[in-house]
């Protein structure tokens, strides 16, 4: 009985293994082929040269304070990925009266946003990923944040 559930655990993981490549090698062809036409770097660009445009050192400091107290607490402190928030939104999904909450970085829905990637899938969100790791290395957590609140939809059609 013993061998018989380790050959199930080792099953079980290996399945969970080859989900994860899967997942992660088609979430990266997703990410290359998003960036061969434009990369974050462009597209940033375009943003920031829009007259509407207003950049973080004009944005108030409240709505700062407020948008990452609500959207994103430990924006200023990881690198695009927050992996304990991605946890906490898959435990919320399975465990009975935890508050379900999303695993998204304020980057992450940035780069969702500036790709136009609202349908949800793994493929999907591994491409966030390596597109939110892009962002990281190419604006500053102030650049990002001026990012999110000038292209992020508040509601009924108002953005920025």
């Amino acid at each position: 009985m013993k061998r018989f559930i380790k050959f199930i655990v080792k099953c079980v993981l290996l399945f969970f293994l080859c989900a994860g490549a899967f997942f992660g090698y088609s979430g990266y062809k997703q990410y290359k082929n998003l960036t061969s036409n434009k990369n974050v770097a462009q597209i940033v660009e375009t943003i920031e040269a829009s007259p509407d445009f207003i950049p973080y050192d004009q944005l108030p400091k409240t709505l700062v304070d407020a948008t990452v107290a609500i959207e994103d607490r430990r924006f200023f402190y990881h690198h695009g990925v927050d992996y304990i928030g991605i946890v906490r939104a898959v435990a919320s999904q399975f465990v009975p009266g935890m508050l379900e909450s999303g695993g998204s970085t304020i980057s992450q829905q940035t780069v969702k946003n500036m790709y136009g990637l609202f349908d949800f899938s793994l493929q999907r969100k591994v491409a966030e990923i390596f597109l939110a790791n892009d962002l990281e290395n190419t604006c500053s957590k102030e650049e990002i944040f001026a990012l999110y609140v000038n292209i992020i939809n508040y509601g009924n059609g108002y953005t920025g």
